[in-house]
């Protein structure tokens, strides 16, 4: 009977994954549709305002834990909100379905940082699997304009700071998962509307709420943030590392989102470069021969 409850609760992970995926995908894709001139600084702003309004009571019990002077917390939510500056700003300027596909890197990330951290280290395979993601990303980026490239380089840069706060969440086991969004949600919140006051947002509010803008910035925000419990939830059933499998599911609906809805490429070469990046990640997550064992 346990082992039946434990097959249902995997089961039940892998729809949320997907489902997750999906999420994170239809957020990216609401962002790029956003034709104001202030699509991500729109896109952020929504994300702050309704994480905040949803996270102040899922954590209300543990409100007294939000502090200013927790530097590990303080830290990892700074680079997270600069992280989803970058990818908001990012899905305005190329496909999502591209973006994304550079964040999924995250995990080769996270084991390089953790090399030099924590002395991990890794079979020969982990660097060949490695490469073959970096080959694809430069296959994604040779067909891009240069203003273009500037951005795919903040996408990575942004990517290897998410793998950071991924491991400082090991320095806040202390710290209520609740209270963590809640301080990020403020943080993003405070950050997102000193930027859209000085973008010149607060003088654009007629051009902004449309019907279609206050539909999409819904989308992003109820949609951001159900995804970050969705999240969570797949952590807690199949382990934070697999998190990064959603990242790889919202790769594939984005492509077919931005065929459908963008008219996006569809050549061989473009496929070629999503599939040298999500296949080596999606195998680093799953395999057991990656990491050497310590001695």
């Amino acid at each position: 009977m346990e082992e039946l409850s434990k097959e249902q609760s995997k089961i039940s992970g892998y729809i949320l994954m997907v489902l997750s995926g999906f999420l994170l995908a239809l957020v990216y894709e609401a962002t790029s549709e956003l034709d104001c001139d202030l699509d991500w600084q729109c896109a952020v702003l929504s994300r702050g305002l309704i994480g905040t309004i949803i996270g102040v009571p899922i954590a209300w019990r543990y409100l007294k834990q939000i502090t200013c002077f927790n530097k590990i917390l303080a830290i990892r939510n700074v680079l997270t909100t600069a992280y989803l500056f970058v990818i908001y700003f990012a899905v305005s300027k190329i496909l999502p379905a591209d973006a994304i596909a550079i964040t999924s890197t995250q995990p080769i990330w996270i084991a390089v940082i953790s090399i030099f951290c924590f002395g991990y280290r890794y079979f020969f395979r982990f660097w060949v699997a490695g490469v073959v993601a970096a080959v694809g990303v430069g296959i994604l980026v040779s067909a891009k304009p240069p203003d273009d490239v500037f951005v795919v380089g903040l996408v990575f840069l942004a990517t290897i700071a998410r793998g950071v706060t991924v491991i400082l969440l090991r320095y806040l086991k202390d710290v209520q998962p609740s209270i963590i969004a809640l301080h990020f949600s403020l943080m993003v919140l405070v950050a997102s509307s000193i930027v859209f006051f000085f973008s010149g947002g607060h003088q654009k509010l007629d051009t902004i709420l449309d019907v279609k803008g206050i539909t999409l910035l819904l989308i992003i925000g109820v949609g951001a943030t159900f995804f970050q419990i969705l999240q969570a939830k797949v952590a807690i059933i199949h382990g934070s590392i697999t998190t990064a499998v959603i990242v790889i599911v919202a790769v594939i609906f984005s492509y077919v989102m931005d065929i459908f809805l963008r008219h996006g490429p569809v050549d061989s070469m473009h496929t070629l470069g999503l599939f040298m990046v999500v296949f080596p990640t999606f195998w680093l997550v799953f395999s057991k021969h990656v990491q050497k064992p310590t001695e």
